[in-house]
């Protein structure tokens, strides 16, 4: 801000923490809406999980499984985390995430990650922040995101695993007060930072 004098006192500042809003742990289909074309199967790692199919998969494929709709209202920070695993013929079959609102048509679905190639369990972690404030903008209240598996006519192998699917939101309002105008010459400024 231009000011070169010390600070007189420090200032201390906490985040604030992310909370768990949805959560799917991959035992069971169940939390799932009852159209998704996806299963549960056993991996030795991580016990029940999410799958495209146990075994190889089918060439031209596309299976999707979508999330219960994530309410949006009063997000300030809204995160997807989820561990995954495939066994993809790396570049031409793969997992994509996608994120849309109701009434968006499929064409305009945002691709917020994919996977392609083989890779052992990650977490793997998605910013839907910019995403639910779009959705917000056009005055709708929640959000879905998608899983989807894709795959050519040619190579099969394995496919995708999904365990531990985590929606974290912040929706506490945070407020600035006393904030000087564009030109203040005050020598004390007593800035406010509060969350509701």
């Amino acid at each position: 801000a231009n000011n070169a004098s010390a600070v007189p006192t420090p200032v201390e500042m906490k985040l604030i923490p992310l909370r768990s809003l949805q959560m799917y742990d991959g035992t069971s289909l169940n939390d799932l809406p009852a159209n998704t074309q996806w299963t549960v199967e056993e991996d030795p790692i991580r016990g029940k999980v999410y799958s495209d199919g146990v075994g190889p998969y089918l060439p031209n494929l596309k299976k999707r499984m979508t999330l219960r709709d994530i309410p949006i209202k009063g997000a300030q920070k809204l995160v997807l985390q989820y561990w995954s695993s495939q066994s993809l013929e790396d570049g031409y079959d793969r997992g994509d995430v996608f994120a849309s609102y109701q009434g968006m048509p499929e064409s305009n679905w945002r691709n917020v990650d994919y996977v392609t190639g083989k890779s052992g369990w990650q977490l793997r972690t998605v910013d839907l922040t910019q995403h639910a404030f779009d959705a917000a903008a056009q005055g709708v209240d929640a959000i879905q995101i998608h899983f989807e598996m894709s795959t050519d006519a040619y190579v099969q192998y394995d496919g995708w695993l999904i365990d531990d699917i985590s929606i974290l939101i912040n929706d506490s309002a945070v407020v600035l007060t006393g904030i000087p105008g564009s030109t203040s010459n005050s020598p004390n400024l007593n800035i406010g930072v509060t969350a509701t």
